[in-house]
């Protein structure tokens, strides 16, 4: 089990829970989506595995968020405009 401090209130969480989960739980806490978790005080992508912590969360109201957010929306253009067509490992011709 991890220990993880959200405002103040500690929980555990089984191992092998992901930051997403916990997200969840409080995404109704905040007016944005929650993209990323401040662990200790550094980022995390949501996808990591709890452990124990103090957590923060951070929305695309956040510099960071926003920054992420926009990262991630530019890779998945780049991506479509140079892969879009590949399949099975093979780009069409």
């Amino acid at each position: 089990m991890a220990l993880v401090k959200i405002h103040g209130i500690t929980k555990e969480y089984p191992e092998g829970t992901t930051w997403m989960e916990v997200a969840r739980e409080h995404q109704k806490e905040y007016e944005y989506d929650i993209l990323l978790v401040r662990v200790n005080g550094k980022l995390q992508e949501l996808h990591k595995q709890v452990k124990d912590c103090e957590l923060s969360f951070v929305t695309a109201k956040d510099k960071p968020g926003m920054s992420a957010y926009q990262r991630s929306a530019s890779l998945m253009m780049l991506k479509a405009q140079r892969g879009g067509s590949r399949q099975c490992g093979k780009a069409d011709d």
